[in-house]
């Protein structure tokens, strides 16, 4: 079936076929047409049927007019009266537009190749003094310590390391050093931030929507009464609570850190990092 935009007006299919139909001179058509005048079909009048077949079961082309579209649907033996239809409107001033169909997209399969990627070669531990982390990882940080110097570096003095802070970083051996670099560098970030103005919103608020960090603003009050030696520094003449913590992972293997510090207590003040390590005691853990 094709199908053609009509550019013309006239009030029935049949009265727009009526002066071709009068005036074609070459194979006879028979029409037949519905009461609505919307469809029409066109058959052979020259059809070798001997008068056994009847009109409707002959090949023909029927005509179906639905608003401005016209649907021609003819069978294989009669295409030629589709032609001389279109070319009978044409000069009727009816002129006949036709849709195309477009084909339909084929999609392309698309093979994916499995990159088999090398596994990182690990390197024996090194016995060493208890200085720095003996386990080489493969990262932008070697170690806790040489992260927690980068940190130290890029966060421009809104991070303060306290001697146990060194300490404490010397003996990590957790597992991503780089990860540690990420949560000092936000927590300097924030403490800028909430000079200028304040944050607006809470510091475990803050630092889970930039990066996530968990970050826990206050220690139990029962950690803080039964081990108040740990959970205490002294820093250039001043003593500081380091209860706020960001924490990763669980337990006290190379796959935890905690992260402890004296949260400001005004705008304008930096981050004082009291231990870069293991799990403070609490009391159901103990040491």
């Amino acid at each position: 079936m094709n199908t053609y935009t009509l550019h013309g007006g006239f009030s029935s299919l049949s009265e727009a076929l009526a002066n071709w139909l009068r005036t074609y001179d070459g194979k006879k058509v028979l029409p037949y047409k519905n009461e609505a005048g919307t469809e029409l079909r066109l058959t052979s009048l020259g059809s070798t049927n001997n008068g056994t077949m009847r009109y409707i079961d002959q090949p023909g082309c029927t005509l179906t007019l639905n608003g401005l579209l016209l649907h021609i649907s003819c069978a294989p033996s009669v295409v030629w009266i589709e032609k001389a239809v279109l070319k009978g409107l044409r000069k009727a001033g009816v002129h006949c537009t036709p849709i195309l169909t477009p084909k339909p997209l084929v999609r392309a399969t698309i093979t994916r190749q499995t990159v088999q990627h090398p596994k990182p070669k690990l390197i024996p531990a090194v016995k060493a003094k208890k200085t720095t982390a003996v386990i080489k990882r493969s990262g932008t940080y070697a170690t806790v310590e040489e992260a927690c110097k980068a940190a130290e570096r890029d966060s421009k003095g809104w991070i303060v390391f306290t001697n146990r802070a060194w300490d404490t970083a010397m003996e990590s051996n957790y597992d991503d050093p780089d990860y540690v670099y990420r949560a000092l560098v936000a927590l300097g970030r924030t403490a800028f931030l909430n000079s200028k103005g304040g944050l607006g919103q809470s510091w475990e608020f803050h630092l889970k929507k930039n990066g996530p960090h968990q970050y826990c603003a206050h220690s139990s009050e029962g950690a803080l009464a039964q081990f108040p030696g740990e959970y205490h520094v002294n820093h250039e003449g001043r003593r500081y609570c380091i209860e706020s913590h960001i924490k990763r992972g669980n337990g006290s293997g190379s796959d935890s850190i905690r992260i402890y510090v004296s949260q400001p207590q005004a705008p304008g003040q930096p981050v004082i990092i009291g231990s870069v390590g293991p799990h403070l005691p609490i009391p159901t853990r103990g040491h």
